[in-house]
């Protein structure tokens, strides 16, 4: 697609906007998913986990508040493509955004269930616990976290992208 040099509507710049905002999602995205569980999770064995926890904690911590940036982003990122869309198809960017809408939900939840892992396993919550149900917790709240990050929002964040299989009708003359 060319964009003529007096764009009045901006759309080369909104373009370039979201290029850059995908390519932050990318990045926070690997830190996110990849990058802090290979140091953190260690599956089926939730003894080890809850020591890599406590160990990474400044690292954990980071991944969480990337998680809400990258979030934020997303955000901004479906903001430019309805600005891009809804002179297409109003109807079918306000669905876009009411599906990301329900992804952002489930993404802040699973930080709040991450959140409520350190604290578990720093004894700032369920304190009466002794130290095998605290590290169950944990693990417990870790696995609940990623599925509601990866599971159940990956799910909408993956409808929000039915706009681009839909392509209006072009009558033929």
């Amino acid at each position: 697609m060319t964009v003529s040099a007096a764009d009045p509507s901006g759309l080369q710049s909104k373009v370039q906007l979201a290029a850059v905002l995908y390519l932050l999602i990318a990045v926070l995205g690997f830190f996110n998913i990849m990058y802090v569980p290979s140091r953190v999770q260690v599956t089926g064995d939730v003894q080890a986990t809850f020591e890599n926890l406590l160990a990474n904690e400044f690292l954990f911590r980071t991944s969480i508040y990337a998680h809400l940036v990258n979030t934020v982003v997303f955000t901004m990122l479906v903001l430019v493509f309805y600005q891009l869309l809804a002179r297409i198809n109003h109807y079918l960017a306000l669905l876009m955004v009411g599906f990301v809408i329900v992804h952002i939900s489930f993404e802040f939840g699973s930080e709040v269930l991450s959140l409520a892992a350190l604290m578990v396993a720093k004894g700032q919550l369920l304190v009466s616990l002794d130290l095998l149900q605290r590290q169950e917790w944990v693990y417990f709240f870790l696995r609940m976290s990623k599925h509601g990050s990866v599971g159940l929002a990956i799910a909408f964040w993956g409808l929000w992208l039915l706009f681009r299989a839909i392509r209006p009708h072009t009558a033929k003359g």
